[in-house]
């Protein structure tokens, strides 16, 4: 009998040990799951990271070409206000007509009075009623400075494609000499003055005011609106910061939206992408491997 207890006392302890190594397996198994999940979990969010980075850095590198080229135009423009200055009255609209396709960035270019009225514009256009962008609030207010303005006029057909107007005095002293005003717009002459982002995988670009309205926008344009994504956009705009945001869109398509402001006129670039193609790699880390189940079937 005593030997029988004994006998049942080392069964239990055998099974007891089993089970102590068993869970010790599983423990050790579900750390060492547990710990790669989060390596995965952790790579998915470093390629999330980088790929919004990638697209905030772009929309940097857009909008500063944007900032580069306003502050280009606006030294050609001091420039041409200068030669007019320097120059008899009655000379000034043949000096600029002939310094026009040297400048090569302006749509137009109106000598204004001090009181804003329209003198002459370069290049004259067949059916010219004028220039219907003085009476732009914004453009009026410029009238009142003695440095050069670049003026964002109020979304409108008028503006649509404008960049800026560029206003400045023909003399910083004398504020009675009048301005000279550039329209720049995106493209002149059938050649565009910016390359907006465009490629691979759905990327779009757009130039958005302060209000959110589309200015310019890769590809083909169209009339002005606002942005799709002005919902994720507007406190970006707001704020003046840069930043890059997924916006879900019910019964649509997300988007990776990257926002930077540009520092010389309201509004900045924005450069969006179908979340599908700028989080490929993360997307496809987190899909669940079907090349076993495809290789048995």
């Amino acid at each position: 009998m005593g030997d029988e207890r004994v006998e049942l006392m080392r069964g239990f302890q055998r099974l007891s040990l089993r089970f102590r190594i068993a869970g010790g397996v599983l423990a050790g198994l579900v750390v060492l799951f547990s710990f790669f999940g989060f390596l995965a979990l952790r790579t998915i969010n470093l390629i999330t990271d980088v790929a919004l980075e990638e697209r905030l850095r772009l929309a940097q590198i857009s909008a500063d070409s944007v900032d580069e080229l306003l502050e280009h135009t606006a030294r050609q423009l001091e420039r041409t206000a200068a030669l007019v200055a320097a120059g008899a009255k009655e000379e000034e609209e043949r000096q600029v007509a002939r310094v026009y396709d040297l400048l090569g960035e302006f749509a137009r270019i109106v000598r204004l009075s001090p009181e804003g009225r329209v003198l002459w514009i370069a290049p004259q256009q067949t059916g010219d009623v004028g220039w219907l962008l003085k009476d732009d609030a914004a453009v009026r207010a410029a009238l009142g400075r003695a440095e050069t303005s670049i003026v964002a006029p109020a979304h409108g057909i008028l503006a649509h494609g404008l960049i800026a107007i560029l206003i400045t005095p023909l003399d910083r002293q004398d504020r009675s000499a009048g301005f000279l005003a550039g329209e720049l717009r995106a493209s002149y002459a059938d050649v565009s003055l910016l390359s907006l982002p465009q490629g691979e995988g759905s990327i779009r670009s757009e130039i958005v005011d302060a209000d959110g309205y589309i200015i310019v926008q890769s590809g083909e344009g169209g009339p002005a609106r606002l942005d799709e994504h002005i919902g994720v956009l507007a406190p970006l705009i707001a704020s003046g910061r840069p930043g890059t945001t997924i916006h879900h869109v019910e019964n649509g398509t997300d988007h990776v939206v990257a926002y930077y402001p540009l520092r010389l006129r309201p509004g900045g670039l924005v450069v969006e992408q179908t979340v599908d193609a700028a989080l490929v790699i993360s997307r496809e880390m987190q899909r669940p491997c079907s090349c076993t189940a495809s290789r048995r079937s």
